[in-house]
């Protein structure tokens, strides 16, 4: 029997063997309970730290796909399908969520199958998937939890006077046996058992979001610089990568970078990016989802569509802090970056709570009240290996309203659509532009 109190950020199994609580929130704990003996409620006898954030299991996320019907365990649901990702949309995992919707007023959960599916790729054909768990669920209930379920007269908000077990914990399985075994309960779930509760990251909507002692400009120029290198199967010495003749066929680096002013009029709902290596020019126009490519007449002054790739409508342009930082950014404080005093964010991209598939810092400093932004760089370490690295920098940052003119793209409304959208340079300024759904699109077409 599992109990879900979402409202308090704890849960509770119940085993022919024992009852354990996760505690998460104020408390972090995870306990193994036996029976209080005043009659009522629960005593705790074994603790240990638990590990990540507290995450809905029933939670839907805002990308959730409905599959229509489908018939499991017997019943007829409806079938929706979610995905962990890293850098956003590079698929790790598929999450297959059946739902008994014949009561439209109250679904239910059937069924959640977990499919760990690294980079969207077959592990051996024709396995698809490097592993799988399913959870069912039956006689389910929301009725509100009796308070009783929780009440553990040893450990509450305000503290835990419950001990370790006599042999220690085990950080990176949150409970070991040494805990199961003296309070005679059940092996610790392993990390397939705990997929139901990963925490999905969840796209901030447009809005202006403010994010530290000081604010964050909203329209803005820069001039910004990008780079990516992904290494897959190549042996790194100082700054060069290489496939070595007896690597297998699966070798290989990828690098693509940009380098241009941009402009950022968050207030009309577009960017436009100027190359300085190519003289190429792209305009963002979110209102009517067009990423265009420009050409400007020196001798008129007029700029030009001549092509234009579609933007996915769930990419929306972010104000401020909204734009840079990620929304589970931690303010990590004062640092010193190439000899200036900055303000450092970082934030992590994980899989089942606890494996770290990316780790991204980011560095503003601050000026006038407001915070300028310096650096990112995103670590890419699926599964503990070291794949690559994406850096951004932004220099010569001028807050204020962006000037008319750069905007003003004639034949916006005819140019044909590009046939070169899923082309690698149009992948790294979506990327840059944190234009992720729509990058996903076309990285499919790639594959």
């Amino acid at each position: 029997m599992h109990y879900e109190d979402g409202a308090n950020q704890r849960n509770r199994d119940d085993t022919p063997r024992g009852v354990i609580v996760n505690w998460y929130g104020k408390v972090m704990k995870q306990m193994a309970l036996q029976p209080s003996s005043s009659g009522k409620g629960w005593t705790c006898v074994a603790t240990c730290p638990v590990q990540g954030d507290y995450a809905p299991p029933l939670a839907f996320q805002p990308d959730a796909k409905d599959m229509g019907q489908a018939t499991i365990n017997g019943v007829t649901t409806e079938k929706y399908v979610m995905h962990d990702t890293i850098l956003k949309i590079v698929q790790m995992d598929e999450r297959d969520f059946y739902v008994d919707q014949s009561d439209a007023a109250n679904p239910k959960p059937v069924s959640v199958i977990e499919k760990i599916t690294p980079f969207n790729i077959p592990i051996i054909h024709p396995v698809k998937e490097l592993g799988e768990s399913a959870t069912n669920y039956t006689n389910f209930s929301s009725a509100a939890l009796d308070p009783s379920t929780f009440e553990i007269d040893n450990c509450n908000e305000s503290g835990c006077t419950c001990p370790p077990p006599s042999n220690g914990c085990n950080q990176q399985n949150t409970f070991t046996s040494a805990v199961m075994n003296k309070a005679g309960f059940v092996q610790p779930a392993t990390v397939m058992d705990m997929m139901a509760n990963i925490p999905r990251p969840v796209k901030a909507e447009r809005k202006t979001v403010d994010a530290g002692a000081f604010t964050w400009a909203n329209d803005w120029s820069a001039v910004e610089a990008g780079d990516m290198l992904i290494n897959q199967g190549a042996v790194q010495s100082g700054q060069d990568y290489c496939c070595l003749p007896e690597a297998t066929a699966q070798c290989q680096v990828q690098y693509q970078s940009n380098h241009g002013v941009k402009y950022m009029d968050y207030s009309n709902n577009r960017t436009r990016f100027e190359d300085t290596g190519d003289g190429s020019i792209e305009v963002n126009d979110y209102a009517h989802g067009k990423s265009m490519k420009v050409v400007h007449n020196t001798t008129t002054g007029e700029d030009t569509c001549v092509s234009y790739c579609p933007i996915d409508p769930e990419d929306t342009l972010d104000a401020g802090a909204a734009y840079f930082l990620d929304s589970n950014a931690k303010d990590m404080g004062s640092a010193i970056f190439n000899g200036q005093p900055v303000n450092k964010w970082e934030w992590k991209e994980k899989l089942l709570k606890i494996l770290t598939m990316s780790t991204t810092d980011f560095y503003a400093s601050s000026a006038s009240g407001q915070y300028v932004p310096v650096f990112q760089t995103q670590a890419l370490t699926p599964f503990g290996q070291h794949l690559g690295v994406s850096n951004n920098t932004w220099t010569s940052f001028k807050p204020g309203k962006q000037p008319a003119e750069k905007f003003d793209i004639k034949g916006m409304d005819t140019c044909p659509q590009d046939s070169g959208c899923n082309q690698p340079p149009a992948q790294l300024r979506r990327l840059v532009n944190r234009q992720y759904h729509t990058w996903a699109r076309y990285q499919q077409v790639l594959h």
